[in-house]
């Protein structure tokens, strides 16, 4: 997602299917989305599994359990950090473990004073997540040591030493897939962008700055997947720490519009119709149905899905949003004839599982991901709502960032937009899962330990049912 020059807090909470339209985002997809779930290990918390009462940062920030909360807010509002932050923290009723702001250029080191104020604030302990775009020169010309940029990360260096010598998240130049042109020579391919952020780190790195915590950020968009450059994206796993996605739900019926399975397991192969819910974790924890959301307007709450039509894990349309034709009977969006495959990656089996696979040892982050408002009002409480019975399910997510703004090309994805949604956020929140005690003042004493994983890689996806 395009951001304005000036920084924008964003309270990481966690790629986007940014199909937003800006910058030249293009128009929404007509694909309809299709996920791919993972099964339930015996071993994984349900979501109110409280866990150890001790939970907080590891090596790399790797929270030692749990995952970490966070949010990027006063999106495209000018608003500044300390006021949009405040003003989140107060309507949610917590504090963000993590704060996610933004910067372009040559023209600021970071992290600034407000940024820092923010990090260290008494009695409110939060950790920065920092993503700059370069932007002076092409991808290619950086990598080959642009000297107006090669001088700003020296002095970045000496900056982070002096100001903030504790671990933080830093991104370069967010969700890149948008921008490749894949002519040779460009200076903008695939290749030119793996060594452009290598080049970063590594002077980064040889400069001092060590307590750099690296995250590669990709948008959750089916159609990048299919590319064939897009695994030349990659930089490496000596100069990545973390892999974040960014990705959002809609509350209009059509692409992205149902469960948190089919947010962050977007993009599996759409020849096949998306699977039928996955049971609860072993636990019996069910996951909530609308009728378990707060109502606008106090008004009655829609029914619970019949077993026999939609699993209570996905959500029905409401009466004010008739299902589309195409709708798959578990209630998700599916893949109509026309659009079977298109455009998408043979055998790709949905982000999160792809991600656990291709980087069996590094943390998984939502670092951008919100609940657009749309014609079914009730989905967006609803959906806050499924997301803490459903995270339990993807063990490798390791913080969800969420990114608040009013008006994103008429997108709002406020959480007190409907203001019923606002008491379902106010709950996910307060979840033990979402409970991780950051250290206070930087730099916090980590250990060096690297983190362990719950698996070597996504646990087997469910096979899908046959068409209705």
């Amino acid at each position: 997602m395009r951001r304005r020059t000036a920084t924008v807090l964003i309270v990481v909470a966690v790629g986007a299917v940014l199909t937003i339209g800006l910058g030249g985002y293009g128009l929404l997809s007509p694909e309809a989305g299709n996920a791919v779930r993972p099964v339930p290990i015996a071993s994984e918390p349900t979501p109110t599994d409280t866990g150890p009462s001790d939970c907080t940062l590891g090596a790399k920030l790797v929270p030692t359990c749990h995952v970490l909360w966070g949010a990027a807010t006063g999106g495209h509002t000018g608003s500044s950090l300390t006021a949009s932050l405040r003003e989140f923290e107060q309507k949610t009723q917590r504090t963000q473990a993590v704060f996610h702001t933004y910067h372009r250029g040559l023209g600021t080191l970071f992290p600034t004073a407000e940024e820092i104020a923010t990090a260290d604030e008494a009695g409110h302990p939060r950790i920065p997540f920092i993503n700059w775009k370069p932007a002076a020169a092409s991808w290619a010309d950086i990598a080959a040591g642009d000297p107006q940029v090669d001088d700003f990360i020296d002095r970045l260096a000496a900056h982070i030493a002096k100001r903030f010598p504790g671990p933080f998240f830093l991104t370069i130049h967010h969700e890149p897939e948008n921008d490749v042109r894949p002519a040779q020579g460009s200076g903008y391919t695939a290749a030119d962008y793996a060594a452009m952020y290598r080049h970063v780190v590594q002077r980064l790195r040889d400069d001092g700055a060590t307590n750099v915590v690296t995250v590669m950020t990709y948008m959750g968009y089916p159609k990048w997947p299919a590319q064939p450059w897009f695994d030349q994206l990659f930089p490496g796993d000596d100069v990545v720490d973390w892999i974040a996605l960014d990705v959002y739900a809609y509350s209009t019926p059509g692409y992205g519009y149902g469960d948190f399975g089919e947010m962050v397991n977007r993009g599996g192969d759409g020849s096949s119709p998306p699977p039928s819910p996955s049971p609860s974790p072993t636990s019996g924890t069910p996951s909530p149905s609308p009728s378990q959301s707060p109502s606008p307007s106090g008004s009655a709450a829609s029914p619970s899905p019949s077993p026999s039509t939609a699993a209570p894990s996905s959500p029905p349309p409401s009466s004010a949003a008739p299902a589309p034709s195409g709708t798959a009977s578990s209630g998700l969006p599916s893949a109509g004839p026309r659009d079977a495959g298109a455009g998408r990656r043979d055998g790709f089996a949905g982000f999160y599982n792809w991600a656990a696979t291709r980087f069996p040892d590094k943390p998984l982050m939502i670092g951008e991901w919100g609940v657009w408002s749309g014609t079914d009002a009730k989905h967006k409480a609803w959906f806050f709502d499924n997301v803490g019975a459903e995270i339990a399910r993807y063990p490798r997510i390791r913080a969800l960032l969420y990114f608040e703004t009013p008006h994103d090309n008429g997108r709002d994805s406020r959480v007190d937009r409907p203001a019923a949604a606002l008491p379902a956020y106010r709950k996910l929140g307060a979840l033990p899962i979402f409970q991780v005690t950051v250290p206070a003042a930087s730099p916090p004493a980590l250990p060096t330990a690297p983190p362990t994983f719950p698996s070597a890689g996504p646990v087997p996806p469910v096979e899908p049912p046959s068409r209705r």
